[in-house]
């Protein structure tokens, strides 16, 4: 079973620790693998980790390119980062 493959499970049972330890496991051992950097932005979206969120959606950004999903992800996190800033 692959680190993602468990962080992905471990994120639908919400225990985003064990995910996000999996995860940046994963990206340990190929950090050319756009998957767990995005898996890490949704999971940082989730907890209202904002900056977070925007560090691992632009370094998934680097590896996959032209990504409407990774797109409407990153512009999200921008619009929640402005909308706690002002609030």
């Amino acid at each position: 079973m692959t680190k993602i493959f468990k962080g992905t499970i471990k994120e639908e049972k919400k225990e985003y620790i064990d995910a996000v330890e999996y995860l940046k496991e994963s990206i340990d051992k190929d950090p050319t693998n756009p998957e767990p950097y995005h898996k890490l932005a949704e999971i940082f979206l989730t907890l209202k980790e904002i900056d977070k969120a925007i560090h691992f959606a632009i370094e998934c950004n680097k590896y996959k390119q032209n990504d409407a999903d990774l797109s409407n992800l990153i512009g999200l996190c921008y619009l929640l980062k402005v909308k706690y800033y002002f609030y």
